[in-house]
């Protein structure tokens, strides 16, 4: 039996009984697609095979896709890639490290940093380790003025940050926030269309557009597929820049995500006529600090960037440095994070931030 005009052909085919409920035939998962795709038409017969399911009725047919990932960026969740010895290796992301530094790396790094380990150290001998967030959640501040809810939401995180058992987090404002931003959105909108050109373009066959892992990972791609070269030569990843983002929160949150992972669900194909299903994005970011980020003409690039507010640039710039100072000796430095454990506490750690979003659609042939 061949389907969407010979291009997918089914090769294993469960009998189509001679039931008379043929719904129960129909997986768990999709049956409420069904109901919703049929409602009271009654289904006459229901074709069962490894990645999609027919379901008919006398004037209905609609073909159930299994969810398939069709794009994911080079950087996995918390890793990335070094080339070592002529092989791409995976290896945590470098602002996912914590305590790793000697003084002397660090101080290689930023001069500035010479008595900035031992100040740091001090200060929580004296007054415990809630103390050492102050100038980077006075920071966080600035950056989230415009928002009180997100400014809740980072100060979280660098609770969280401080705190030192968090792996991964999430939080729905965040999520909330990143899906109706303009940045999200414009990203949102080009996958969808490059989507709809191409499942017009091989007749709904999501198949053709499954991003596959490599054998062999170059050093810029993981996976092969139509739709992931597509992506990668056209469509930037969401970046949280501009004005709007420096003072709503999202910069300092999140500012550019590590990666994005796109993945078809509910996809099915109406009569041949209408492509129906849901995008889901998963964005992931690191919640840290990496080597580049200290070096000073960054530090001042960050504060300078998007022709910031002036007035209020000039005013709280030694915050702004405290912070990102602080920050990174926190979640850097050997030695700070041995006093700290010595004081049977964790100490600070980076974390990974997730944020799904699901948008619907629906394609006319």
């Amino acid at each position: 039996m061949v389907y969407f005009g010979g291009e997918v052909e089914i090769k294993k085919i469960e009998p189509i009984l001679k039931s008379t409920d043929k719904f129960n035939l129909i997986p768990n998962n999709i049956k409420p697609l069904v109901k919703e795709d049929f409602k009271s038409r009654k289904i006459t017969s229901v074709i069962i095979d490894e990645k999609f399911i027919i379901v008919k009725s006398d004037s209905h047919t609609v073909i159930y896709y299994k969810d398939t990932l069709i794009y994911e960026s080079f950087k996995p969740r918390g890793k990335d890639f070094q080339k070592i010895n002529n092989r791409i290796e995976e290896v945590i992301a470098d602002d996912l490290k914590y305590g790793d530094l000697s003084n002397k790396e660090i101080f290689n790094i930023n001069k500035f940093y010479t008595n900035w380990i031992d100040e740091l150290i001090f200060t929580y001998t004296k007054y415990g380790k809630d103390i050492l967030g102050l100038n980077f959640k006075a920071m966080a501040n600035i950056f989230s003025i415009s928002s009180k809810e997100m400014r809740d939401t980072v100060q979280d995180m660098i609770d969280k940050f401080l705190l030192g058992n968090c792996k991964s987090y999430s939080n729905n404002f965040l999520t909330n926030n990143v899906k109706l931003n303009d940045k999200f959105k414009n990203y949102h909108k080009e996958i969808e269309r490059l989507l709809n050109s191409k499942l017009i373009e091989h007749k709904g066959n999501l198949f053709r557009l499954e991003a596959k892992k490599k054998n062999t990972i170059t050093i810029s791609s993981r996976y092969d597929g139509e739709f992931q070269k597509l992506v990668e030569d056209t469509i930037n990843k969401p970046a949280f820049t501009g004005f709007k983002n420096m003072t709503n929160g999202l910069k300092i949150a999140i500012n550019g995500v590590w990666g994005c992972r796109v993945k078809v669900k509910n996809y099915r194909i109406i009569n041949n006529n209408f492509y129906k299903g849901i995008i889901e994005h998963n964005l992931y970011d690191n919640f840290g600090l990496n080597k580049d980020d200290m070096n000073l003409s960054n530090i001042n690039k960050k504060i300078y960037m998007n022709n910031f507010v002036e007035g209020l640039i000039q005013k709280n710039i030694p915050i702004v440095r405290l912070a990102f100072d602080d920050w990174f000796v926190l979640q850097r430095s050997k030695k700070l994070h041995e006093k700290i454990r010595n004081s049977n506490e964790l100490p600070p750690k980076p974390f990974i931030v997730d944020m799904n979003i699901e948008e619907k659609f629906c394609f006319r042939n």
